[in-house]
């Protein structure tokens, strides 16, 4: 009986020493089941699966999409998945592999930059409007001595009361009316045409050649989207730039921004890669 028991936990110790690699492929052969009937039902490419059984993990993305692929595997192949991710993530620290994940921003979060927009509006303005009341009373031949003190007697003091200041007559703007010429003149329109330029929403697209994570945030700090994307799907999103774009497995996507590609660089040793696209310079 006992050395029944020994062979027993023998046998468990081998099994554990097994790469998941190798689980994956002798479960599949159990079951009778093709690797291209795998290849189908995953969504990925011979090279994918090659490298998944052979555990050449420098082929494949960071270890938490290995991860998502050994799911998916194992729920192909009907096995519980628990003894292969163990044997996956033992792999991992002997060959001191840290588990990065992507990190995502909820959306919702309001953003500080619109209201120091609407500050930096009013103060303009405000500064027009003394400009222009300046030039309304100038144009009069109406000097205000706003810093000089008055004397104290009373004949100029009735001088001062006699004097009569005539209203300044009302400015009618047309639309697109220069106030003053030069450099810094300005241009009134009927639609209060924006003082501070604002970006307007851009389109950016995304060719997956082969299955990578997609993770887009605009702007405002929207994830435009955050998914698992299988090979041949083509994305476009929509948002204000610049965008902030994380690739799960960077040489396997394709961009463009404003109708021309986006060179994806760098990528790291992991075959992620993160950006910044439409950043003015």
């Amino acid at each position: 009986m006992s050395e029944k028991n020994n062979k027993d936990e023998q046998a468990l110790e081998q099994l554990d020493q097994v790469p998941p690699g190798e689980l994956l492929r002798r479960a599949r052969r159990e079951k009778g089941m093709a690797a291209e009937e795998v290849i189908l039902n995953m969504g990925i490419t011979q090279t994918v699966l090659s490298a998944l059984e052979n555990d050449e993990y420098e082929h494949l993305p960071a270890p938490l999409y290995v991860k998502g692929y050994i799911r998916r595997y194992c729920s192909i192949l009907g096995i519980p998945d628990n003894e292969v991710l163990a044997s996956f993530d033992d792999l991992l620290r002997e060959q001191g592999i840290q588990q990065g994940e992507p990190r995502l921003r909820l959306m919702g979060v309001p953003e500080k930059e619109f209201g120091q927009w609407k500050l930096v509006i009013f103060l303009v303005l405000a500064l027009l409007a003394a400009l222009l009341f300046w030039i309304v009373q100038s144009s009069h031949g109406v000097a205000l001595d706003l810093f000089e003190t008055q004397p104290s007697t009373p004949t100029v003091l009735s001088q001062q009361k006699s004097l009569t200041l005539t209203p300044p007559l009302p400015i009618e703007f047309q639309k697109n009316e220069t106030l003053f010429d030069g450099e810094d003149s300005v241009d009134i329109d009927d639609n209060n045409a924006d003082v501070a330029g604002v970006a307007k929403p851009q389109r950016l697209q995304i060719h997956i050649i082969q299955q990578s994570w997609i993770e887009v945030l605009d702007a405002r700090g929207d994830i435009l989207i955050a998914d698992l994307k299988p090979s041949g799907s083509k994305v476009d999103v929509t948002g204000m730039p610049p965008f902030n774009v994380v690739l799960g497995y960077a040489p396997g996507v394709q961009l463009s921004y404003a109708g021309q590609q986006v060179t994806v660089a760098p990528i790291s040793t992991d075959n992620t890669a993160t950006l910044k696209i439409g950043e003015e310079s």
